[in-house]
């Protein structure tokens, strides 16, 4: 998470085209001799012909800078806010490590809901099938969570069958934007867009329903 103290500059930058093949995507003969030059100034919006490349001017008088007054250094709000590169390396070695005892503890036969890898294959298969979890379930996946908090975020490095359920919904929904895009062509944006939703919610409801359920499960930890 970033926290700057103050912004100077409009983020926008100018942007012009890269010449290929020795010739510029949006060379003066493409665009009748001249292109286009925008100038935006926040109260109107015209347009004016220049002899140069596409670009966007924007009114600097009226940027304005905004000033923390929380008064501290750029270098201590680093320190406080950012992880270092070390703190980095030590929480990614922390999950494979997370990653690998779950893994032999679900390769040695534990796949009750006593074990992490049991609870949460059990609470998925729930979410499959178009449900939520009992409540003994929820219970089994919370205290194992409460064992060692590290491991949410871990589902799909540690449960292949969520991993591989992942890989099978992307495929359905790319299968189902190109069928209904090429079934019913002559449906507007909006009736596109409806239908795409309405379908599409069907594929992504187990993902929907396991994000519930181990956000729930975690949530109670607090």
């Amino acid at each position: 998470m970033k926290a700057p103290t103050m912004m100077k500059k409009n983020p926008f930058k100018l942007l012009t085209a890269k010449s290929t093949r020795g010739k510029n995507k949006f060379d003066d003969a493409s665009v009748d001799g001249s292109s286009a030059s925008f100038s935006i100034d926040g109260s109107n919006h015209n347009a004016k012909r220049t002899s140069n490349l596409f670009a966007v001017h924007f009114e600097e008088s009226q940027n304005t800078v905004h000033e923390c007054a929380h008064g501290m250094t750029v270098e201590e709000i680093a320190n406080e806010l950012w992880y270092t590169p070390e703190e980095n390396e030590e929480m990614k070695a922390a999950n494979q490590y997370s990653t690998k005892v779950a893994r032999r503890t679900a390769s040695a036969g534990a796949a009750s809901a006593d074990s992490y890898v049991g609870a949460l294959e059990q609470v998925y298969e729930c979410c499959c099938q178009g449900k939520l979890a009992t409540q003994e379930l929820q219970q089994a996946l919370q205290t194992q969570l409460q064992l060692q908090p590290a491991r949410t975020g871990l589902e799909q490095k540690v449960v292949k069958s969520v991993a591989n359920g992942r890989q099978s919904r992307r495929e359905q929904m790319t299968q189902l934007v190109y069928n209904i895009q090429s079934e019913h062509p002559h449906l507007s944006k909006a009736e596109l867009a409806k239908l795409m939703q309405k379908q599409s919610s069907q594929i992504s409801l187990p993902a929907r329903l396991f994000a519930l359920q181990v956000a729930q499960a975690s949530s109670q930890q607090c």
